[in-house]
């Protein structure tokens, strides 16, 4: 199952309050590595404009 649809699905049970402890632990994994795929993209692009302002 695709992260999104699954993150979708673990969300909606959390909603309704029938999450369990291993989807709401998912769900934490999920969120976490998303954070972590954004900083990282963040960090990527100061690089590249970094050396943008170098280059020219």
């Amino acid at each position: 199952m695709p992260v999104e649809i699954r993150e979708l699905v673990i969300k909606t049970t959390l909603e309704t309050g029938v999450a369990d402890r291993q989807e709401r632990t998912r769900l934490a994994e999920i969120q976490a590595l998303r954070r972590d795929m954004l900083e990282e993209c963040e960090r990527l692009l100061r690089s590249a404009q970094g050396r943008n302002r170098f280059e020219r």
